[in-house]
């Protein structure tokens, strides 16, 4: 390889190189703006809590209603007046108490819906082996608002 080639395939090595430390800073950034917030954190902890007590109280007030529901043979939305009612219908969407999905829903990683075209565009997802639990704030407080079973 001659003088000019070696100075052609090393300016391009180079540029390839800065290339790629350009993307990845990029690909770090763009995570980084959507990291979940903390206050998320605290209130999955205490929903998970709450259900696990059976704090009807607690459960409610970290809960949208209507609560919406994505799920094979269930009303597209359960009203407050419904769960109070039947308590067991919004039980039912954790598994009855189950401490793994409860702890699922406290700590699993959460991303944020992004597709408008998805169920829940702009929610952030807990997905507990497809039981997808969505949060979103809802005048300025982070609730519980929509549950989806994506695997019936």
């Amino acid at each position: 390889m001659d003088r000019p080639q070696a100075a052609e395939l090393e300016l391009g090595v180079r540029r390839f190189a800065f290339i790629a430390a350009a993307l990845a800073v990029a690909s770090v950034a763009a995570q980084a703006g959507t990291a979940p917030p903390k206050e998320l954190a605290a209130m999955r902890a205490t929903l998970a809590k709450a259900v696990g007590a059976r704090d009807w109280k607690a459960i409610t007030a970290l809960t949208a209603w209507p609560l919406k529901v994505e799920m094979y043979e269930a009303p597209p939305t359960v009203t407050l007046a419904e769960f109070n009612k039947k308590r067991g219908t919004l039980m039912g969407l954790f598994g009855n108490g189950d401490k793994d999905l409860l702890k699922c829903v406290a700590t699993a990683p959460v991303t944020q819906e992004t597709d408008k075209t998805r169920f829940g565009f702009g929610d952030w997802v807990a997905d507990c082996n497809g039981n997808e639990f969505h949060f979103a704030q809802r005048a300025g407080k982070w609730l519980f608002v929509t549950y989806e079973n994506i695997n019936e």
